[in-house]
């Protein structure tokens, strides 16, 4: 069963128990919206308010996906696929009209979390909207322009969120540290460096506010800090 910070109770039993073996899965920030993996390359869209599974989006290449997506407002979707040793691809649907809206090839690797990366690093993450997507292989991280397909900036890190304006993103202390740097989407440049108050503290979980104004960083001694980044 999965439970979101409401109290809301999934109940799987229904579910095939090979889809589920395994798999990666994302909320929206509403957590109104669950994404998991499919059986046959894509991945269920479930709706948290009713519990009904909205859609079945399916990969036109059939391979696995490896990282999944929900934009905060709930309005794209994004699953990547295993790549064949090389280059593969992120697909976006627009979850209103449940269509493929576009695709991206990105690096081998990026949009799944390496083995032995840092708990908090995702595989991916879209701003409202979807037009940004940032991915990681868990060691650094690559953000894109959606519409344009153009990749707009690099960084060491694994990623750990990216704000819903899509204007910051946040990655894991590259030394493995209790720090998590934030980064300009456009250069890739760190413009602040929150450092957990406390030693030999790692961080697990990092979220930033709805307006992107404030970061809370989620850590293995069982407490949350907040930072406020308005001037960031």
């Amino acid at each position: 069963a999965i439970c979101d910070y409401r109290g809301y109770f999934f109940q799987l039993q229904e579910w095939d128990a090979t889809i589920l073996a395994g798999q990666t899965s994302a909320f929206g920030v509403g957590y109104d919206t669950l994404a998991v993996n499919a059986a046959k390359g894509g991945i269920q869209v479930w709706n948290m308010e009713s519990l009904d599974r909205i859609a079945l989006l399916l990969v036109p290449d059939q391979r696995p996906v490896t990282g999944i997506a929900v934009s905060p407002d709930d309005s794209v979707a994004a699953a990547g696929t295993a790549g064949a040793g090389g280059p593969h691809e992120v697909y976006l649907w627009n979850l209103n009209s449940r269509a493929l809206s576009a695709s991206l090839t990105v690096p081998q690797g990026f949009g799944a979390v390496a083995a032995g990366a840092r708990g908090d690093t995702v595989p991916m993450a879209l701003d409202q909207g979807g037009g940004t997507l940032a991915l990681s292989n868990g060691r650094r991280t690559a953000v894109y322009s959606v519409p344009s397909g153009r990749l707009l900036t690099t960084a060491t890190g694994g990623l750990t969120a990216l704000s819903p304006d899509g204007t910051l993103f946040a990655t894991a202390d590259p030394a493995g540290g209790g720090r998590v740097e934030l980064h300009d989407t456009r250069t890739g440049q760190v413009v602040a460096t929150l450092v957990i108050p406390a030693t030999g503290i790692t961080p697990s979980t990092v979220v930033f506010g709805p307006n992107g104004r404030s970061v809370a960083v989620g850590c293995d001694n069982a407490r949350t800090y907040v930072w406020d980044i308005s001037g960031s």
